[in-house]
């Protein structure tokens, strides 16, 4: 028996929470803090036991996708970043900013020292931002788990109404 959660479920997720992922990269344009240090967009890595050696990706623009300018980090090292965040948040179960912040002596060879991952429980799902600002990356990895967590537990609803107490 495989997880109740599927891949179809992330991209859900992602095109729910796509407007609002893209008003958080866009708000320095509402007068709000800048949320982007370089391009307007977002590379969102999902990891799941299940599917831990083949993660969920996508990219998430502002608007419109601009052409890639010279000084902003390769466009492969936020897949990676994104990757390795959600990698760390679920080996130590926990966001990555507590992490750094609060439990440094957790951390090991490899880990970057940014915000973006986001976990509630060591070796489950886990999701990773990068290409904004660090808190801009782990409030969009939390948004995205905490909105893949309500589809699961929606989906156990729906079994207990149907008479179902167990997973089959």
């Amino acid at each position: 028996m495989g997880s109740m959660l599927t891949r179809d479920d992330v991209e859900s997720a992602l095109v729910m929470l796509d407007p609002a992922i893209k008003a958080i990269l866009a708000g320095h344009q509402g007068g709000l803090p800048d949320t982007v240090w370089g391009p307007p967009m977002v590379r969102v890595c999902v990891i799941h036991p299940e599917w831990e050696a083949s993660p969920a990706t996508a990219e998430v623009w502002a608007y419109e996708e601009v052409p890639w300018k010279e000084g902003w980090k390769d466009r492969n090292a936020c897949t990676a970043f994104a990757q390795q965040k959600a990698t760390t948040a679920q080996r130590v179960g926990m966001a990555t900013s507590i992490l750094v912040a609060q439990c440094p002596d957790m951390l090991v060879a490899g880990d970057l020292l940014y915000a973006g991952g986001y976990a509630e429980d060591i070796g489950g799902l886990a999701v990773g931002v990068s290409g904004a600002r660090g808190i801009a990356d782990e409030a969009i990895a939390k948004m995205v788990f905490l909105t893949i967590i309500m589809f699961c537990q929606l989906y156990v609803e729906d079994l207990r109404k149907t008479g179902q107490n167990m997973i089959a």
